[in-house]
């Protein structure tokens, strides 16, 4: 029941060459799934996923509580336009603290007043 030497390498070449072969086969598909091509195909992929679930949840929070999205949107539009705002508001205090001009009185205004005036 031994079997010749012959039989037993051809089988072990055999199978050596099928080794190979799926090795050769393994490498081709790395090459081809690390390439920077397909890695940053990936990579953007996942990313828009990744995003399109983020606006969906962004989207359903701020239907559960638009009281709190306004006010978080009104937050960062003041945030932003602090600059205009603070120009806005020191120019009108300046408009409103400016100092009233005073009439000098003198025998002649005394005598004449304003007609304006009751």
């Amino acid at each position: 029941m031994n079997t010749p030497p012959s039989d037993s390498l051809a089988r072990a070449t055999a199978r050596s060459i099928a080794a190979r072969q799926q090795l050769a086969d393994t490498l081709v598909d790395l090459q081809s799934r690390l390439s920077p091509d397909r890695l940053l195909r990936d990579g953007l992929d996942e990313l828009r996923d990744a995003a399109a679930d983020m606006g969906r949840d962004a989207i359903d929070q701020v239907r559960s509580r638009p009281g709190q999205a306004i006010a978080v949107a009104v937050a960062i539009v003041m945030f932003l336009a602090r600059d205009r705002i603070a120009d806005l508001v020191s120019s009108a205090g300046r408009k409103a603290v400016k100092p009233l001009r005073r009439r000098r009185v003198t025998p002649r205004t005394v005598a004449n007043p304003r007609k304006d005036r009751p």
